[in-house]
Formats: structure tokens, sequence, C-alpha cells
């Protein structure tokens, strides 16, 4: 049996010394006695100031995804 559950997780991302809050959409699935948690949204790397060099500036698109994937395994 799968258990489906949705949360919206809310906090503060550090990015090279920038700080900013983000709110991304969670979502864990329990399987048996796994707990898989998957979490995605799209960040602007301006925001941040992530941009290394004006070359990168224009080659890079400033919007980036940023994906998490995480496996919680019981013994």
């Amino acid at each position: 049996m799968t258990d489906v559950q949705h949360f919206v997780v809310s906090g503060d991302l550090t990015i090279r010394g920038t700080t900013h809050p983000i709110t991304i959409p969670l979502t864990v699935t329990k399987l048996g006695p796994d707990l898989h948690f998957h979490a995605t949204t799209t960040l602007n790397r301006h925001t941040w100031h992530a941009n290394w060099n004006p070359l990168t500036t224009a080659l890079v698109h400033p919007d980036v995804t940023l994906t998490l994937h995480l496996l919680a395994t019981r013994p």
C-alpha cells in the first residue's frame, strides 16, 4: 500500500552569502518501511546574485530548477 502526503516547506535559502525566504512543495510517499521525499522549485539566480561574470549572465538562463530527492530507510 502506498501513502502519499503533500506539504509545503518554508525556510531561508542562502546561496553565495545571500539569504532569501523560499517555499517549496514537498511530497512524501510511504512505501513499506521507506519514506521517499521529493521537492522541486524554480529559482532565479539573479535573486541570489549567483552570476560569476557578465558572460555567464548573458549565456546562462536566470531560472534554475532545484530538485531534491531523499530516501529514508528504516534499518
